[in-house]
This record gives C-alpha cells, sequence and structure tokens, in this order.
C-alpha cells in the first residue's frame, strides 16, 4: 500500500503517505503511530478520506512508526499496512528533564533526548545540580537560562570543561548558581543575573584553578540583590602551624600564623613571604592564604578568589562582587589577602559594591591580618556609576595587613585609591614590576590611613590632584603634582631610609597649591645617613668619630659636629650653602651606643 511514506519532517511534526492501493476514491483510512514497533502503544490516530496525513505535536529526535488501514461503514476493513518509520528533527532548544546531580553529556537528561549543540537555547529549571566533567567533550550552547523568573527552582550548573564559548545569551533567575570550575574565559551575547541569583567558582587551593571569567559582546547587568561572589575561593590557609599558599603566603608557627598579602603587604614576623605582588591596572591572581599557629588550633584565613569581566556594551552594577580573604580561624590563625576584581567595560553604570577586603586574625595570640586585595575598572566609554569600593586590610592582634589597591581607568583618567579603613596600616608597595613602568601617570591619587610605598627607582606624576588623609605615609623618591596637593592632619611625606650610602631622598613638584594641614608635613627627619655602631664612625662625608672609650661625636653637614665626651671629634661640614643636595651625616657611636642617623634629602 505504501509508496515513499514520510515527508515534511520536523522536530514536531511530519506527513505520511500512502497509495489507494485499489480502494475507490472517498475511502476513509485510519493513520496511527507509535514509538514502539510493535504498536503495542499508540500515540495518535487520524480518519482522513485522502492517501495522506500530517502528525503534530510531536517530540524532537524521536523515531516513530506509521501504518494504515481502510475503513467501510466506520470500522476497519483492513488489516494495517506498516508504512516503516521516520526520526523527527531535533528540536532548537533543551529544558533538563534529569535527575539531581546529573551529566550535562548524558542525552537522556534533555527533553530532545540529545545533548545540546552549539545553536540550542538551553534551560535548567529544576531543583537539581548538573555537572559538566572535565574528561567529557567542552559544552556546547546558543544560550543558557538557569532558574525560573519568580525562583521556584534553584539549580546549580558547574561548568568545568575546560571551554564552553557561545554567541547566546546567559540568564540566572533567582536562586540559581553558576559555578565556573577552570579558569578560561567563557563568551555570551549577554548576561542578565536577577535578584537572588549568583555567579562563583570553585575553591583554589595550592595553585590557580579556578576563576570567574566571563565576557559578554553586549550588555552585562547585575540587579540589585544579585551577585558575583568568590569570597575565600581563593589560595587555601595553611593548617596549624603550616604557612599558607601563594605568591603572598602568610608563614605559621607555634604561637601564631601571618595574614597574607596581595595588593598590600602583611607582617610576617621577620619571615620571607607575606607579599604583595600582581598588577596594579591589570590583576588576574588569586589572594594567598594565611599561615596557621598551632596554639589553639589556628588555621590561616583561605584567600580571595578572582573575577574578570570583560564587557563590551554597558556593565549596569548593582548587585554584589565580592572577592574578599577570609579570617584566620581560632586564636592564632593569619588573616587570608583580599583576591582580584578585573572589570573591563565599554560603558559603566548603577550604583552596586565591589570588594576585595583582607581577613582578619580573630582572638588575642599573635596573628596578623591579610592584606586588601587588588580592584582594577577600566571604562573606554562613559562611566556614571556610583560603585562602592573597597579593598580594605584585615586587623590583628599582632599586626594588621597592608591596603589593598583601587584603581580606575575613565578614557585615560586615571585614578589610584588606597584606603585602609582601619587606623592602623600595614605597607602597601608599589614597585615597577605592580605598575608595568618606572614613571607612573595618572590623574588623581586618593590615600586614606594609608602607607603607600613606592621603589625608589619610580616616579609618580600626578595630573590632578592628591589628597592624603587620616595618618597616611607616603614613602616616594619623586613626586610630581600638577594640580594641587592636600595633606590633611597626620599625613606625612618622606623618602625610603639611607644607610651608609646615599641611595634615597625626595623631590616633591607641585604646580598648584600645597596645603599642609596641622600635624601632617614632609618629614625626613633620621632618613639621612647612618650613625656608626658601638665606637664606630658614623656614615657619610661628615660622619662623626666613634669612639668606645668616650662618647661619640656628633655628625657634620651644615656645620661641624659637635666634640663627644672626652674629646671624640664631630665631622665636618661639606655641601653648597646656596643648592644643597646632601644628606645629613650620622653620629659616632659610643661603647654599646649607635650613633644617630642623619637627616634626609627634600
Amino acid at each position: 500500500m505504501a509508496d515513499i511514506p514520510f515527508s515534511e519532517v520536523s522536530a514536531s511534526s511530519f506527513a505520511v503517505s500512502w497509495s489507494a492501493n485499489g480502494n475507490p476514491d472517498g475511502t476513509q483510512y485510519l493513520a496511527q503511530i507509535s514509538r514502539a514497533s510493535d504498536f503495542s502503544s499508540v500515540l495518535a490516530s487520524s480518519t482522513t478520506a485522502n492517501t495522506n496525513v500530517t502528525f503534530t505535536g510531536l517530540i524532537g529526535n524521536t523515531t516513530y512508526y506509521a501504518a494504515v488501514a481502510a475503513m467501510s461503514n466506520g470500522f476497519v476493513s483492513t488489516a494495517f499496512t506498516e508504512l516503516g518509520s521516520t526520526k523527527t528533527l531535533r528540536a532548537a532548544g533543551e529544558t533538563w528533564i534529569g535527575s539531581q546531580n546529573g551529566d550535562w553529556q548524558n542525552p537522556a537528561n534533555w527533553d530532545n533526548g540529545a545533548v545540546p549543540g552549539p545553536a540550542d537555547p538551553v534551560v535548567i529549571d529544576a531543583n537539581v545540580t548538573v555537572m559538566t566533567y572535565s574528561t567529557n567533550p567542552p559544552v556546547e550552547f546558543g544560550s543558557l537560562i538557569l532558574g525560573d523568573p519568580v525562583g521556584r527552582y534553584a539549580p546549580t550548573l558547574i561548568l568545568s570543561t575546560g571551554t564552553a564559548t557561545t554567541t547566546g545569551s546567559l540568564v540566572v533567575y533567582p536562586g540559581a548558581v553558576l559555578t565556573q570550575q577552570f579558569a578560561e574565559q567563557v563568551a555570551f551575547s549577554s548576561i542578565t543575573i536577577y535578584s537572588g541569583g549568583i555567579i562563583t567558582h570553585s575553591p583554589n587551593g595550592s595553585i590557580l584553578q579556578y576563576t570567574v571569567n566571563l565576557r559578554t559582546v553586549n550588555d552585562l547587568i547585575l540587579q540589585a540583590g544579585s551577585s558575583i561572589i568568590v569570597d575565600g575561593l581563593g589560595y587555601a590557609g595553611g593548617s596549624h602551624g603550616v604557612a599558607g599558599y601563594g605568591p603572598g603566603k602568610g608563614i605559621g608557627n607555634y604561637w601564631s600564623g601571618a595574614g597574607a598579602g596581595h595588593g598590600g603587604q602583611s607582617n610576617c614576623f621577620g619571615y620571607a613571604g607575606c607579599s604583595a605582588y600582581d598588577l596594579l591596572a591589570n590583576p588576574v591572581d588569586l589572594g594567598s592564604g594565611g599561615g596557621g599557629g598551632s596554639y589553639h588550633d589556628g588555621r590561616g584565613g583561605n584567600g580571595g578568589g578572582a573575577v574578570i569581566l570583560t564587557v563590551g556594551g554597558i556593565f549596569n552594577h548593582n548587585g554584589i562582587i565580592s572577592a574578599n580573604g577570609n579570617n584566620g580561624v581560632n586564636n592564632s590563625g593569619g588573616g587570608g589577602a583580599g583576591g582580584t576584581i578585573n572589570i573591563e567595560a565599554g560603558d559603566l553604570s548603577g550604583n552596586g559594591m565591589v570588594t576585595a577586603n583582607g581577613g582578619h586574625s580573630p582572638g588575642w595570640d599573635n596573628g596578623s591580618g591579610g592584606s586588601g586585595g587588588r580592584i582594577a575598572i577600566r571604562v573606554s566609554g562613559s562611566n556614571t556609576s556610583e560603585l562602592t569600593m573597597a579593598a580594605k586590610l584585615g586587623v590583628g592582634p599582632s599586626a594588621s595587613g597592608g591596603a589593598g589597591t583601587i584603581y580606575v581607568d575613565n578614557s585615560g583618567e586615571k585614578q589610584l585609591i588606597v584606603n585602609s579603613g582601619y587606623t592602623s596600616a600595614g605597607i602597601t608597595p608599589i614597585t615597577s614590576a605592580i605598575a608595568e613602568t618606572s614613571v607612573l601617570m595618572i590623574s588623581t591619587l586618593s590615600m586614606t590611613n594609608a602607607k603607600l610605598t613606592f621603589d625608589n627607582n619610580m616616579s609618580v606624576n600626578i595630573q590632578s590632584s592628591m589628597d592624603m588623609s587620616d595618618d597616611t605615609i607616603l614613602t616616594i623618591s619623586s613626586l610630581t603634582v600638577v594640580g594641587y596637593a592636600t595633606l590633611q592632619s597626620g599625613s606625612k611625606i618622606k623618602h625610603a631610609p639611607n644607610s651608609n650610602t646615599k641611595q634615597n631622598m625626595l623631590n616633591v613638584q607641585v604646580g598648584g597649591n600645597l596645603m599642609i594641614n596641622s600635624n601632617a608635613g614632609i618629614d625626613v627627619s633620621g632618613l639621612g645617613y647612618s650613625g656608626g655602631l658601638s665606637g664606630g664612625n658614623g656614615s657619610g662625608p661628615g660622619g662623626g668619630y666613634g669612639s668606645l672609650v668616650n662618647g661619640g661625636g656628633g655628625g657634620g653637614y651644615g656645620g661641624m659636629g659637635g666634640i663627644g665626651h672626652g674629646g671624640t671629634l664631630g665631622g665636618t661640614s661639606y655641601g653648597s650653602i646656596s643648592k644643597p643636595d646632601e644628606l645629613g651625616s650620622g653620629g659616632g657611636g659610643a661603647n654599646g651606643a649607635t650613633g644617630g642617623t642623619g637627616g634626609g634629602e627634600i
């Protein structure tokens, strides 16, 4: 009876036809389809006077069998003739129907019976955790929706396949979580995270393995209440008595663990470690882990993770982006360092939060806090945002970490912000390697309760303004401010200490107004040539003579140094009267006493 039975096959329908096989015109036929070859379950039937019929409402990527029989007076008058089978096309889209902890690569977990392809819109709207395993091929999809608009379902998708490149959109609804379990960039046309939606990455350990690294061709929207949060997901802290992990790891010892470094430097109790690292304008690393203290089972806090966002269009940020370090555990664990938040956008708007704070060292033992992390924001178009940004240090009973750095580049207008957030700060060092230049050109520099230190081979050129407040100390060798500079109460500019040779001096040029408030100043007292050790001569051209029997002689410079007790000679005078450019010399040492250090040079 059948000739070429199937035509117009799509993802949800097909037409089936047959020959009349000698039946007169007007004969009624009954056509049936089934997914079982023995027709044990008939899915649909159709009665027609034609020799063809179309079945609709079918499932994509599914095999169907067809059969037909002639009818007479409303009853089947002949045996059914099997017309063979056809397979519907895959539908444009895949919806998860699998169970909890299901495998993305299992075709049975998708309603179309196939793993999503590069053009498929994918929906996961169930209370499930969907896994993508690194041993499987990279996942592909055209677009991705996690959850539903009202938050009835809270799926978690763990992407761990190394790459997942797509040109479609990503939507994360309330309660849904996207976890990136690799460090490579994932591309979308756009991303929207609704209130209650979360993007994060998996915890790291001793090495960098996981980050949030997303790129959009168009816009990225973080609604109020949404978050990209990687707190405590950086390098691991040390167990009791063991150092943490990462380039700025905190050391561990019996009594206490040291806080970790990243954007700033923490107190490592005289041991190597706790150092600052990563790039100022384009950071990519994790926050380091704090050291553990054996006493009271102290464990170091984990460092903050890393969030790297590249937005081709508008980044409208009203949510939370957080890469904070964890606090130390029990009474002696060192704080973890803040991580990285690195944003590049065409335009930036919104009033969201961006934080990469260091973790605290709790309790009453001698642990130290972790340093703040690094935040860098580069906007090529307009920036109308009013973001709350912080890279604060962590505090501890022994010492605090250094403040982290916040670097903002608005179409070439570059701001550097260093704010410890607390009354006592560790050091925030910026080297030429961290700044990627020996001449740092910025528009504004803002420091609050910070100890910012530049290498002596670096110069800083500020085009607009510099503001120092709340006991900030700036250590630098060459500073130029084209606009104005303000030193509020307690703030000080100085150069680094010298020793027995001249290495550091301070050159400050201000084109506009220089306002120095009370109890602030430019002060290089005691930063010149070093004094002599016990019985030794002081350093410098006018170093005072030392004596193991009598008192040491005073250092000279503008005048002769004073004669020490017992007649020990002071140093000679030297240098230019009209253009002085030298350090003060050190005094001579006496028996068991060190001579005073000379003054520095401004």
